[in-house]
């Protein structure tokens, strides 16, 4: 007997490997996402001297690890020899990182009353990224 699936429906097979995926995100880890944290201005090591406190916003969590034919590539020309081994304390990435895809700039007053703004300090949005 013949088996029809129709569009949109997912075979058992499917949806165990769609759980799976699923599983083995919440099990290592949250995917890819914006957080924030409430910090004092202080802390965020750009030289300014201010008590207030201010919600940062950051990039976070896991990327799937899909290989492109570019990464395929590059690492099969590092296996062969054809290119050079990074230098000492250079990366190379060959997976997607979780980055800001744009971001938003911060004002606060500093502890000589004076108004600051920072520009593209804070995460706006997050994504996959390489």
């Amino acid at each position: 007997m013949a088996r029809v699936v129709c569009s949109g429906m997912k075979t058992s097979k499917q949806k165990r490997k769609n759980y799976s995926r699923f599983a083995f995100v919440f099990k290592w880890g949250v995917t890819c996402g914006l957080h924030s944290i409430l910090l004092q201005v202080r802390d965020l090591g750009l030289g300014y001297d201010s008590d207030e406190t201010i919600l940062f916003k950051y990039c976070s969590g896991t990327c799937p690890r899909v290989r492109s034919n570019h990464d395929l590539t590059l690492t099969n020309l590092l296996l062969t020899g054809l290119l050079p081994s990074p230098v000492l304390g250079e990366l190379w990435h060959n997976a997607p990182c979780c980055r800001p895809t744009h971001h938003e700039d911060v004002a606060f007053l500093d502890n000589s009353h004076r108004w600051h703004k920072v520009e593209k300090l804070s995460a706006a949005g997050c994504s996959c990224v390489g």
